[in-house]
């Protein structure tokens, strides 16, 4: 066996990006900076969870994607490709590989739920990226 296969922990970074214990409408996670000292990621994944709504909506449905940034501050722009299965049952998840080649220096989770009936529902949500592909190991 390959010895990068034993220490998969030494070639990947994972880092919780949206964190809510009641959103009721967008979540934009905070800005990751792609390239810098010692790192330079080029794939991942982002995985996105969610636990049961309160406020007794009739239905939800939480969406979520990649968006990237030139500066990690402004020009927020979804990225192709990155849009993650609708999530629509109590406490399930959906994940999006990615290639990050191509994109523009930062990135962060959309989390975006919606919600049909109810009374002042909100869902608790989770998004985290496991980051990937640096030049070299371990990474940062």
């Amino acid at each position: 066996m390959h010895p990068s296969q034993m220490d998969i922990g030494g070639c990947v970074k994972a880092l919780v990006n949206v964190l809510s214990a009641a959103a009721t409408v967008e979540v934009d996670g905070a800005a990751i900076e792609l390239v810098g000292q010692n790192y330079d990621y080029s794939s991942g994944v982002l995985l996105v969870g969610v636990g049961t709504p309160t406020g007794t909506p009739t239905s939800f449905s939480v969406a979520a994607n990649i968006q990237d940034s030139p500066d990690g501050l402004t020009g927020w722009a979804d990225v192709s490709g990155t849009s993650i299965a609708a999530i629509t049952a109590n406490g399930g998840q959906a994940s999006v590989k990615m290639i990050l080649r191509g994109t523009r220096g930062y990135i962060r989770a959309k989390v975006v739920p919606t919600f049909v009936g109810g009374s002042s529902p909100a869902i608790p949500i989770a998004a985290a990226f496991t980051l990937g592909g640096t030049l070299e190991n371990p990474a940062v």
